[in-house]
């Protein structure tokens, strides 16, 4: 147990760390405009990993776990599942990286030659796409901290890149595909051992009717990807009109509330979507919401345990007039965040869970239901409270959000049918 949490705490800082010490560097060695326009292009990853990548490799667990939990052979369901997600993760990707394009050039932020840097940016979105069943396979058999560990990879190597060739610019972003195919070997090679223990093993296949998910599942969870991307903007895009300072005491302060969010995911998250996926793959649904359950509710407790003492120092820090007024109001937006991380913390684990029960139709509505919420509320709470009420937005969305999966998830589980549990 210990050998696997410190291959999780190391895979998390491998695959976590480069990303985040990528923006200090391309500061310190390009230069600010330099720097600027490699993270413009790179905004095409991050948008493609969250609306495209994270779909891609959520639906390839679910598929790929029930095609094994049928007796298909492991190299036969990879092809199976990659042919079911390649089209629509290229349509997916193609729709982000023509409207990041576009965004960019209107506001004059982009010319007509970043198309090209962008155009590989996107290519190494659609690579990790591709590859998504191998990590899907490796999360399967339990072994989440391959897949974690090299996520970092592409940043690693533009880092490398431009410490060692400054005078690249934009073009270290070919770099950025290269850290990717560096993955995907990697991922290969893994997952090679992983294919003959899977054909290897004398599992039973289910018995119970096989249902997988169509192109149209994928489409849907893009769509709902898109949608919380844009109340990110909205977010973003309100806070930036607030006092000087305010959007990068926001930035300081989201991140440690991403820390929180992303040690979640890698410790708590990915490791248990195998058994999710197992039991939900034989069509044990009621077996599958039991293990997701304990799952979640034990997570939660252990992010509490973090959230809410870190959130009342935070507080206790902001009330502090001694202090620069910088440091007190990141203060008071850590306090608000680091709890707003806890409903967000449950919403992924159910965003995953609820592709391996194939109830992606929820997704978009839940994701309007969002977004209505930090317009209507966040933009009213603002004109009082400035910065801090369109992050008591933020709180009050991913809540009700966090509410509505768990309504759909009981309910996609009490529709099962008793002899199936």
């Amino acid at each position: 147990m210990r050998s696997s949490k410190f291959k999780q705490l190391c895979a998390m800082g491998f695959g976590l760390g480069p990303g985040l010490l990528l923006s200090f560097v391309l500061a310190a060695v390009l230069g600010r405009e330099a720097s600027d326009r490699v993270i413009l292009l790179l905004s095409m990853s991050i948008l493609g990993t969250a609306i495209v990548t994270q779909a891609a490799e959520a639906f390839a667990v679910a598929e790929l776990s029930k095609y094994l939990q049928h007796g298909i052979k492991a190299t036969e369901a990879l092809k199976k599942t990659l042919a079911k997600l390649a089209i629509p993760s290229a349509v997916g990707v193609i729709a982000v990286a023509v409207i990041t394009f576009g965004s960019f050039r209107i506001s004059g932020a982009f010319i007509n030659l970043d198309a090209v840097w962008l155009a590989i940016i996107a290519l190494s979105v659609y690579l990790s796409c591709v590859i998504s069943p191998l990590a899907a396979l490796l999360i399967v058999a339990g072994k989440s901290y391959i897949p974690l560990g090299t996520q970092g990879f592409r940043y690693l190597a533009v880092i490398i890149a431009v410490v060692i060739l400054p005078q690249l610019g934009a073009a270290a972003v070919l770099f950025f595909l290269l850290g990717d195919v560096l993955r995907a070997i990697v991922l290969f090679k893994a997952q090679q051992a992983t294919v003959v223990e899977f054909d290897a093993s004398e599992a039973q296949p289910s018995q119970q009717q096989e249902h997988q998910s169509g192109a149209g599942s994928l489409y849907q969870q893009f769509s709902s990807n898109g949608i919380t991307q844009a109340s990110v903007l909205v977010e973003r895009a309100a806070i930036s009109s607030g006092p000087t300072g305010a959007i990068t005491y926001y930035e300081i302060a989201d991140k440690i509330a991403y820390i929180l969010i992303q040690a979640a995911y890698a410790f708590g998250i990915l490791p248990a979507m195998a058994a999710w996926a197992k039991l939900s793959g034989a069509a044990n649904l009621r077996g599958a919401y039991a293990q997701f359950h304990r799952d979640m509710r034990k997570l939660l407790m252990y992010c509490a345990v973090l959230a809410i003492p870190g959130a009342v120092a935070a507080f206790v820090i902001s009330e502090q007039t001694s202090l620069p007024q910088g440091v007190q109001d990141i203060g008071l937006y850590a306090a608000v965040l680091l709890i707003a991380a806890l409903p967000i913390t449950y919403v992924f684990g159910a965003m995953r869970f609820l592709v391996m029960l194939g109830g992606q139709r929820y997704f978009i509505p839940v994701a309007i239901v969002s977004i209505v919420i930090m317009v209507v509320v966040g933009f009213s709470l603002f004109s009082v409270l400035g910065v801090v009420g369109m992050l008591l937005a933020r709180l009050l969305s991913r809540t009700v959000t966090a509410l509505l999966y768990w309504g759909a998830i009981r309910k996609l589980v009490a529709a099962e049918p008793a002899e199936a549990a």
